[in-house]
């Protein structure tokens, strides 16, 4: 199964909101769709479908005020029949390439899936005591 990769679009809103429901429940749900449709500062959303008719995950990042050419990805849910065959590993490909080509230098997650993201060269900074950890990846020499 090959998916493409395509910016989000509005109509993938409802989609999208109901892998967030259905991985984190109401709260986060919440918080998606608001990111998804109302805030103001930009956040870059791709999706990966098999076709037109099949959508099978999406991901974000957002560039964030910590410093200059600093990102931090938000968001990767991929649909349970999906899961396990390679697609997450796609968008965050796609997200930190996309970020590579921003001038990005430093990148950080939230994470309950520290292992998954170690594969990609995040490192742990900080565990919570609700189970999710704090993780960054350097891109490149980081400027202030």
């Amino acid at each position: 199964m090959i998916a493409r990769i395509r910016p989000s679009r509005l109509t993938d809103g409802p989609t999208c909101e109901a892998l967030v429901r259905e991985n984190w429940g109401g709260d986060a749900a919440d918080r998606f769709c608001y990111q998804f449709y109302e805030a103001k500062h930009p956040r870059f959303f791709v999706a990966a479908e098999l076709d037109t008719e099949r959508f099978m995950g999406f991901s974000a990042f957002e560039p964030t005020m910590l410093m200059r050419d600093y990102y931090h990805l938000i968001w990767l849910a991929v649909g349970e029949e999906f899961k396990g065959l390679g697609f997450g590993k796609s968008l965050t490909k796609v997200r930190l390439d996309a970020i590579r080509m921003r001038g990005g230098s430093m990148v950080s997650l939230v994470t309950q899936k520290t292992a998954y993201f170690a594969r990609f060269g995040f490192r742990p900074i900080d565990p919570m005591d609700n189970g999710w950890t704090l993780m960054s990846l350097r891109l490149s020499e980081v400027r202030i």
